[in-house]
């Protein structure tokens, strides 16, 4: 399998080459390819090293979707889910996180993706720029490519 993660910068009202969005985006990221030892890097600034990776999915075809990060700050968590592209559009099952660790997130209905799973290795780095930079809500764009 290869995954492709993109995502874009711009302001909150969005520019022409990112079309009109609400929120915030990210600068262009492209990983082509999968090693489950080292996984591609995703939801991470401009560290060398990945706050975050996809280390395996289950996916019948290819596949564009979102990861959404929010951060819950009365319970001292991260919340990840997985989002059609669409705004407010179909959205999987918001799985918390607190520590370091391997987590598997279910995708939406209608997806031909049925989960993907992530490795966060730096979990207060995440935290910290979610928290910073991104006023606790940071999403990226993946494409799944079926092997």
């Amino acid at each position: 399998m290869n995954i492709r993660c993109r995502s874009r910068y711009g302001t909150q009202s969005g520019t022409l080459r990112t079309s009109t969005y609400r929120r915030r985006l990210r600068s262009l990221l492209l990983i082509e390819g999968l090693s489950p030892e080292t996984g591609a890097g995703i939801l991470t600034g401009s560290a060398t090293i990945p706050y975050v990776r996809v280390t395996n999915s289950i996916t019948s075809g290819d596949a564009w979707l979102r990861i959404q990060v929010l951060q819950d700050l009365a319970e001292n968590r991260l919340l990840f889910s997985l989002l059609a592209l669409q705004e407010d559009g179909a959205k999987g099952a918001e799985v918390a996180v607190t520590e370091n660790g391997e987590y598997t997130l279910p995708c939406f209905a209608g997806s031909t993706v049925g989960q993907l799973m992530i490795t966060v290795d730096s979990y207060a780095a995440l935290w910290d720029m979610i928290r910073n930079d991104y006023s606790g809500r940071l999403v990226d764009v993946l494409e799944l490519k079926a092997a």
